[in-house]
């Protein structure tokens, strides 16, 4: 959080409003981050995610618009995108940078994100356990300089990097992953 509120204090600077979008945000929750880290902010925040989430996020968070199909959002920019724990799992997650980057009117903010710095990028096998079984999730682990060219050739600048203490161990991986957030923004 602390990283997270690094960033919303940099992208409200001088603002009483901001507008948020959330890709892959779950129920909302940072919405409730938002407002309770900049209290004297407005915030207009919009959600995407699945269907079924995006049903129970209108259940718990009325006010906050949620939206199941990236179309819905087209032509809508905002101050601050967020992709937490969310751009690993597409499978063509430099087109999604690109609906990041499109959606972006300052900053972007890719965070929780598995990378590697050696190997090329590489795609994991997540094993959910659940009541009555599993479920295997595909993921990837991208590399870190992939993902910040794929950025800087849409037209954004690394503002800011993180790293996190977060990590998943996968067996016969070729490199050990490392959890990771950037902020970008417009290059100028």
């Amino acid at each position: 959080m602390m990283s997270y509120g690094y960033v919303l204090a940099r992208a409200a600077r001088n603002k009483p409003r901001l507008s948020i979008l959330d890709w892959g945000g779950g129920l909302g929750h940072y919405y409730l981050y938002s407002q309770a880290l900049l209290p004297e902010v407005g915030f207009d925040y919009h959600c995407y995610d699945k269907p079924a989430v995006c049903r129970g996020g209108r259940h718990l968070q009325p006010g906050v618009p949620f939206y199941e199909c990236p179309g819905d959002l087209a032509g809508d920019q905002f101050d601050l995108v967020i992709s937490s724990s969310s751009l690993h799992y597409f499978e063509n997650w430099q087109e999604i940078t690109g609906v990041l980057v499109a959606r972006t009117r300052e900053f972007l903010y890719i965070t929780r994100l598995m990378t590697v710095n050696r190997s090329p990028s590489f795609v994991v096998r997540q094993r959910r356990r659940f009541e009555g079984g599993h479920k295997d999730i595909l993921s990837w682990f991208l590399n870190r300089g992939e993902l910040l060219e794929s950025i800087d050739r849409l037209g954004m600048e690394l503002v800011r990097e993180f790293i996190f203490s977060e990590c998943w161990p996968v067996k016969r991986a070729p490199e050990k992953g490392n959890c990771r957030g950037f902020l970008f923004r417009h290059k100028r």
